[in-house]
């Protein structure tokens, strides 16, 4: 159990990983209350929110197996290259935590199906879709199908809360689907955005393919389209105009500090991107479904 404390720690840092999966949560529990009636019960929700835990957890430690072969080159300290633990218990872990989700969800009533989807999807990430060798060079192609598990996730919290089957949900929360996903593609690109002192050779990132301003541009890119779509969602919701507001000082955040680190190219300004794109995803999925 220590060095799962340990690894935890290290590759899923449990209070920021925490507050970004609750704030989703609360997002897409706040916005299914436009859609319908919430149904779940307290015991729902808390299982809900318990097995959204376990979704992104269970990705992490995909991730960690697809990445072995070249973390032992060049990520050498993270926990399975320097021997944490083996890869036969990893695996064990990992199919357990599969387990424990699909028997939890029978909990979650007419949501299970669409939590189901979401893990096969993950399966298939893991996979890489059976076309690895093609769309592994293409880091932009292959980040944006990777992070779309993350609208097949609103699905289930937005079917969870409603407590109905995903083919009588009303087609509004397809634009919901699609802004989770534009924050996950935003928190994405930023978090591979390096200045030129933290580039390391044989690691791929959008500011050694695009440059600081390309790799800015992709995520004002994601954080405009959830804008857009949030607007698109208004028209059906019927929101206050300053919610709308809200969120677009919300998406200044990143915008801002991305214009500041192009101009200075310094160390310093490209990590306060960075946080402030992790920030931003807080922040405006908070935004989304408290206000």
């Amino acid at each position: 159990m220590r060095r799962w404390f340990q690894f935890v720690r290290e590759r899923f840092e449990p209070l920021s990983h925490f507050l970004m999966i609750a704030a989703l949560f609360i997002a897409n529990f706040g916005v299914a209350r436009n859609f319908g009636d919430p149904k779940a019960s307290s015991l729902q929700i808390a299982i809900g929110l318990f097995l959204s835990l376990l979704f992104f957890f269970h990705l992490r430690l995909f991730d960690e197996i697809k990445d072995f072969q070249t973390d032992r080159e060049i990520n050498r300290d993270r926990p399975l290259p320097r021997g944490l633990m083996k890869m036969a218990e990893f695996k064990r872990v990992l199919w357990s935590v599969l387990i424990l989700e699909l028997l939890l969800s029978l909990t979650s009533g007419p949501a299970s199906f669409p939590l189901l989807i979401a893990i096969g999807y993950s399966i298939l990430m893991y996979r890489e879709f059976f076309i690895g060798n093609w769309l592994r060079p293409k880091m932009e192609a292959y980040a944006i199908s990777h992070t779309f598990v993350s609208s097949l996730h609103s699905l289930f919290l937005v079917s969870l809360s409603l407590q109905i089957s995903i083919q009588y949900l009303s087609t509004q929360v397809i634009w919901l689907m699609l802004i989770n996903w534009m924050l996950f593609n935003t928190f994405e690109f930023a978090r591979k955005t390096f200045s030129r002192e933290e580039e390391r050779a044989h690691v791929e990132s959008y500011s050694k393919r695009w440059g600081l301003t390309g790799g800015m541009l992709w995520s004002a890119f994601f954080i405009l389209l959830a804008l857009l779509l949030v607007i698109k969602l208004d028209q059906f919701v019927g929101w206050h105009s300053s919610k709308i507001w809200i969120l677009s000082g919300i998406s200044a955040l990143p915008l801002l500090s991305g214009c500041w680190m192009c101009i200075s190219e310094s160390t310093k300004s490209t990590k306060i991107f960075r946080a402030f794109a992790g920030l931003y995803l807080v922040l405006f999925s908070l935004a989304l479904g408290v206000l």
